[in-house]
């Protein structure tokens, strides 16, 4: 899944931190899959479940999700033995509240391919969500074990906002040093390790992070608000006024404005 740098409004949705395959792979060629193609399923049949599941993904990435649902229907009926099937019917049921019914497609999808990086990463994001940060790390630790898993930003993404979620910060550095080790282009990744520098108290680190994230994309009131709350923790007035007026210009209906307002720099 990319993620494109203006997409920092994106920040806590889900899209942010689970993996979506806009073109499934053949198992046969993926080393995270314990499924083999020919073990009494014939290759058409994988392939129109793939070509389902693509269409799905497609779906799922505009918000059309009874569409993605249906599309997702057929690939289970073209072939019941496609992991990616289920872990994608997991995250549209998350997605729309169907947590029951998520956790099922997760367990279904993981004992079919207990191995896929992909699929322990979004099992990992649904249990972080649902409250489960402690019992997420597993499934993101197996996410990155495997070496030849093309993003591993993705996982360590994720286990570092859990981290953070638990108030676990050097933890949550930790992980997301990692994430933007592998990817440091990415905005959310940015973000969230420069929000766990200031926790830290490492402001340096912590306005550095901002400063690039700000640089690098069309600055929201998140992204400002975080540089002014680092400004005001360094003690530096004139640096906190000049970015506490871009927030002010381009958001002053925003809850962040508000909180600077009221005097309240804590998130």
């Amino acid at each position: 899944m990319r993620y494109a740098g203006a997409a920092l409004a994106l920040l806590f949705l889900l899209s942010a931190c689970v993996t979506q395959r806009s073109a499934p792979t053949d198992v046969t060629s993926d080393s995270d899959s314990t499924e083999i193609v020919g073990a009494g399923k014939p290759a058409d049949a994988r392939k129109r479940a793939q070509i389902r599941v693509e269409l799905a993904a497609n779906y799922y990435a505009e918000g059309k999700l009874e569409v993605a649902l249906a599309e997702l229907k057929n690939a289970a009926a073209a072939d019941p033995t496609y992991a990616e099937t289920y872990s994608l019917y997991g995250l549209v049921y998350m997605n729309i509240g169907e947590r029951e019914k998520a956790e099922e497609n997760f367990a279904r999808a993981l004992r079919i391919a207990p191995n896929d990086s992909a699929i322990n990463n979004n099992y990992g994001w649904f249990l972080c969500r649902g409250g489960r940060e402690k019992q997420s790390f597993a499934y993101f630790d197996a996410a990155l074990k495997n070496p030849l898993y093309p993003t591993p930003s993705v996982p360590a993404r994720s286990a570092g906002i859990c981290a953070y979620r638990l108030a676990d910060y050097p933890l949550a550095r930790s992980y997301l040093q990692r994430s933007f080790d592998a990817e440091p282009g990415n905005a959310t990744t940015m973000f969230h390790l420069s929000r766990t520098y200031l926790r830290l108290g490492d402001l340096d680190r912590a306005r550095f992070y901002a400063q690039r994230l700000n640089r690098q994309i069309t600055p929201t009131a998140e992204s400002l608000w975080l540089e002014v709350r680092i400004e005001h923790a360094r003690h530096d007035r004139d640096s906190e006024a000049l970015v506490l007026s871009q927030l002010r210009r381009q958001f002053p209906d925003s809850p962040e404005y508000a909180a600077f307002q009221r005097g309240d720099f804590n998130e």
